[in-house]
Parts: structure tokens; sequence; C-alpha cells
């Protein structure tokens, strides 16, 4: 007897010169064929001839299809902030200066490590609930997964861990004028998501109350850490792909838009317009 099931993934990788990309397929049950494209700017004329391909095999299931592509910088010259490291030293040279402790060696110092952890605003300056998860976060990246630079960004109601990639989405918003407490103008940039966040991103682990480990590097998420950090230093990606949905929903979304922005600016967002 020949089982069949519209519950599937699957991930497939290449490149070329400079170039690489990663292609993520994700299927679950559903009535009718749903497909959900998400593709980096500039790569949108795919989008026909992907839906046709999907039609052509499939005739059910609710389908995620995502394509992260990742350009190779070249290597520019190392430029060192001496003045920044200055104070490093004096600094250091304090602290030795109050017990027995060795200055550091410049291998050492380069090779420091960059977190960059953010909570919901409100909750300062009463952390007491996030320490638990901030032993958590720390001990993956001190003691286990080497990652050069992550972020790391945590929930309202914290569940679990998960490795992502920054969010990429397409938007609809306002400019909304204002004035600084010196009287100069400023503009808001006020934004709507067209589309929900997508699984394995920053901003959909967040939504559904997980804490978002991704790598960086200057053209966003470092793929290939992430895909190192997922491999050799899973974390909870197994029960979030169970729990929670492959897009987050708009009210996922309106709870984080209104931890991480002025009130103001949240109703704007919320309603839409600037009125």
């Amino acid at each position: 007897m020949t089982l069949r099931s519209m519950t599937g993934f699957a991930r497939s990788a290449g490149g070329h010169g400079a170039v690489r990309w990663h292609w993520e397929l994700r299927s679950v049950n559903g009535r009718g064929l749903d497909v959900r494209l998400r593709v980096p700017a500039g790569f949108e004329a795919l989008e026909p001839a992907i839906r046709e391909r999907v039609g052509q095999r499939l005739a059910r299931g609710s389908i995620s299809i995502s394509l992260s592509v990742q350009r190779d910088s070249p290597v520019s010259d190392i430029r060192l902030n001496e003045e920044l490291l200055g104070k490093v030293l004096a600094a250091i040279d304090r602290i030795r200066a109050a017990g027995d402790f060795e200055r550091p060696r410049p291998d050492g110092l380069l090779g420091l490590r960059g977190v960059a952890l953010s909570a919901p605003a409100g909750i300062e300056p009463n952390f007491d609930r996030y320490k638990p998860w901030i032993r958590r976060v720390l001990q993956t990246l001190i003691h286990g997964a080497v990652v050069p630079l992550v972020n790391v960004n945590f929930p309202r109601e914290p569940r679990g861990l998960l490795w992502t990639r920054t969010s990429v989405r397409r938007y609809d918003g306002l400019v909304v004028p204002t004035t600084d407490p010196q009287g100069r103008e400023l503009y808001w940039f006020t934004v709507t998501p067209i589309d929900g966040a997508d699984e394995g991103t920053d901003r959909w682990a967040v939504e559904q109350n997980w804490i978002s480990l991704t790598p960086l590097r200057l053209d966003l998420t470092d793929e290939q850490q992430l895909d190192t950090a997922r491999e050799r230093w899973p974390l909870d990606e197994a029960t979030a792909s169970l729990v929670s949905p492959p897009q987050s929903s708009a009210e996922a979304a309106k709870v984080v838009i209104e931890d991480e922005s002025p009130t103001t600016i949240a109703k704007i967002v919320a309603t839409g317009h600037g009125g």
C-alpha cells in the first residue's frame, strides 16, 4: 500500500561565483492548493514560474517556499579604531591595578564575540523572569555555539530558543511628520507588513514567543553560520515546527509591534493611517 502525505520539508543550497542561495519548502495539509512565496527583492520575476511548477506537481496542500540569496563580500582592509582600543586598554589597566590580572593578548581581544540582546519595551527594570532564559542564551553562545556576531530577541513570554534568519518582507507604510525637542523637523516611517513573517525568521520566532538567535554579517543573516549552528547546536526548532504555524498571523504581529514601538507610532501602524 502506498502512503501519501501533504506534510513535508525540503531544503536545497547552491552557488555560483560569489553568490550563494538557499531554497526551503514546507508543506502542510490543506483542502486546496495555497502557495506562499518569499523571495528577495529583485527576484520577483521567479514567482510565476515557481507557482506554475508547483501547480503541475501538486493539487492540494499549503505550501511555503522561500529563497535566500547571499553575496560574499570581497575582502576589505581592516580598519582599527585606535581611539576606542586605547580606552579599552586603559580600562583594563585600571582593573589590573585593583587585582592580580594579566593584560589580555591581542588575539584574545580580536576573538571577542558580539552579542546584542533585545527585550520588549515596558519590562524594564524588572528582568527577573528573563534570568533563566538569558542564562540559557549565554550558555549556548559561550560554552557551545561559536558564532562571532549574533542578535538575540526576547518575546514577552518566552517558551524556548531558535536559530533564525533575519526577516525580510514587503511593506506598505506612511511617512509621519513630527518635531524633536529642539523644534527640528523629523519624519517617522511607519510600516505595515503585506505578508506575515515566515517560519524560521527572527520576527516569526518572537511573534510565536520563541527567543530568536540570529547570526549576523554585513549582508543581514550569516547563512553559513546559521546552517552550522542548526546542525551542530540544535535548539527548539523541532518543537517550534510542530506547535507554531508556518506563517505568523496579523494578531501575533500586532502584539510585537506594540512591544517595540512608542504608543503613538504603534497606533498609527495598527490603524494604517496618521489621522
